[in-house]
């Protein structure tokens, strides 16, 4: 989800059409946690970027094929081999649905790393739910276990936050996601630097 000094996310279909969202403030480099999601609403045609509950940017989606392929959900990395995330990541989630600006509010209540004061925020229909506490057991329905790839994310991460070194660390989840509709990713991300 990282670019040079932004948050950039995208998605390209299996023709080749790209939609990207770009927000470019540097003010996440902060030493605090900040909520990211991404909403594809397909019934709106719209990519939607939320950082801390707040609606941050809208594209257009002009992906017109399916999305659908065999590619894993790799998380830390734009792909095995590409740019690498340097940070900390907790409650990860991904949902095969276009959330609401109410649910996306409902995942901001909360810091990851302090005893929640509310019961662990559950979406419906979710098919990966990862927080550090939990190492590599996803507590969704759907068993969707990682693998962690590279050379420091399995011994630098604790029970708060999952640790990406931003130079090969990555968690590998395989083909969970493999859908051309609507869907929804979200995190808990703390940015060490934007590389």
């Amino acid at each position: 989800i990282v670019a040079p000094n932004s948050i950039n996310i995208l998605i390209r279909d299996t023709s080749g059409n790209l939609v990207s969202i770009l927000d470019a403030s540097s003010t996440y480099v902060n030493g605090s946690w900040h909520n990211v999601v991404m909403v594809r609403d397909t019934t709106a045609g719209n990519l939607i970027l939320y950082v801390d509950g707040s609606q941050i940017a809208t594209a257009t989606d002009t992906t017109v094929a399916t999305l659908s392929n065999t590619s894993p959900v790799v998380i830390g990395s734009r792909s095995i081999g590409g740019v690498y995330f340097d940070g900390d990541l907790d409650d990860i989630r991904v949902i095969p649905s276009a959330i609401t600006a109410a649910e996306v509010l409902t995942l901001y209540e909360g810091v990851p790393g302090f005893e929640p004061a509310l019961p662990t925020r559950q979406i419906a229909d979710t098919v990966l739910h990862l927080q550090a506490d939990s190492g590599e057991r996803d507590l969704s329905n759907h068993g969707n276990y990682g693998t962690f790839e590279g050379t420091d994310i399995a011994a630098n991460s604790t029970d708060t936050e999952f640790v990406f070194n931003g130079t090969d660390d990555v968690v590998n989840f395989g083909d969970i996601l493999n859908q051309s509709s609507a869907f929804s990713m979200s995190a808990w991300v703390y940015f060490d630097s934007f590389t």
